[in-house]
C-alpha cells in the first residue's frame, strides 16, 4: 500500500466553524423569538376575538330571553282575553236561552227536533231494511218530513209571539 491510498483526515478550520456554528445558533434564536413574538401577539388576538364573541354571545342570550319572556306575557294576554270574551259570552247565550226556554213553543220545538234527530238516526242505522226501490215508500217519508217542518214552522210563527217573555 501506497501512502495515497491512506484516507486522510479532512482538514478544518476550527475557528471558522466556530463562527459558523455561533451564527446558526442566532438565526435558530432569532426565529424561534420572532415566532415566539407572533405566536404572542395571535394569543392576545384571539383574547381579544374571544371576549367580543363572549360579549356578543351574551347580548344574544339576553335577547333570545327577552322576546321569550314577551312572547310569555302575549300569550298570556291573549288568552285571558279570550277566556274573558269566551266567558261572557257563554254567560250572555245561557241566560238568553234560559229566557227562552220560559216559552212553551221553543221547548216543544226543541223536543220535536230531538225527536226527529233520534228517528233520523234510527232510519240510519235501520236503512238496510227500508226499501227504498218502492217510489211510494220514498214519497211517503218526503210527504211526512215536509208536512212536519211546515206545521212546525206555522206554529212557530203563530204562537212563539203570544208567549215570547221578552215582550212581557
Amino acid at each position: 500500500m501506497s501512502s495515497s491510498d491512506i484516507p486522510t483526515t479532512p482538514s478544518y478550520d476550527e475557528a471558522k466553524l466556530k463562527q459558523e456554528l455561533e451564527n446558526v445558533k442566532k438565526d435558530v434564536e432569532g426565529v424561534a423569538n420572532e415566532t415566539i413574538e407572533e405566536l404572542k401577539k395571535d394569543g392576545e388576538s384571539l383574547k381579544k376575538q374571544l371576549k367580543e364573541f363572549e360579549k356578543e354571545g351574551e347580548d344574544f342570550i339576553a335577547k333570545l330571553f327577552e322576546s321569550f319572556k314577551r312572547f310569555g306575557t302575549q300569550s298570556k294576554d291573549t288568552l285571558y282575553s279570550f277566556v274573558t270574551k269566551a266567558t261572557e259570552t257563554s254567560s250572555t247565550a245561557l241566560s238568553k236561552t234560559a229566557v227562552e226556554f220560559q216559552n212553551p213553543v221553543v221547548i216543544a220545538q226543541t223536543v220535536i227536533g230531538i225527536t226527529g234527530i233520534a228517528a233520523g238516526y234510527a232510519a240510519y242505522l235501520e236503512r238496510h231494511r227500508i226499501n227504498t226501490d218502492n217510489k211510494l215508500v220514498v214519497s211517503i217519508h218526503a210527504s211526512i218530513i215536509t208536512g212536519l217542518v211546515l206545521l212546525d214552522g206555522y206554529l212557530f210563527t203563530t204562537y212563539y209571539p203570544k208567549y215570547d217573555k221578552k215582550k212581557l
